[in-house]
């Protein structure tokens, strides 16, 4: 519910990040991908809530951006949109009920494949 009032208020850019421990691993936090699809609902673009998670932070830290370009090693995250209803949790222990969930597909470092999903 603190999310909604904030996006209404703003007038800055946020990122959108998470503090996983072991006392919010199963609820209400889960991963990085199930605190994303918490605000495709709040009405923001899968486009707006991967740059809050990715690009924003970086410009905040001074991080140059990495371009994927033929010939260099990429380090990318690949996800897919899965449809169907799911019930989760905010940090205040509200229900959002989401359409679609973000989840991780593979994983890619210094050019090479380490995880995948499909394993």
């Amino acid at each position: 519910q603190t999310v909604p009032k904030v996006m209404d208020i703003s007038r800055i850019d946020y990122s959108i990040s998470t503090d996983l421990y072991d006392k919010n691993y199963d609820q209400p936090v889960g991963s990085l991908m199930r605190t994303m699809s918490k605000f495709l609902p709040l009405g923001l673009s899968l486009e707006d809530v991967v740059c809050k998670v990715t690009t924003l932070p970086r410009s905040y830290m001074n991080i140059p951006q990495q371009l994927i370009a033929i010939g260099a090693d990429a380090n990318m995250t690949m996800f897919r949109i899965v449809p169907g209803e799911v019930r989760l949790l905010d940090s205040e222990k509200y229900e959002i009920e989401v359409d679609k969930i973000i989840q991780p597909a593979g994983l890619i470092m210094n050019g090479k494949q380490v995880w995948s999903d499909d394993v």
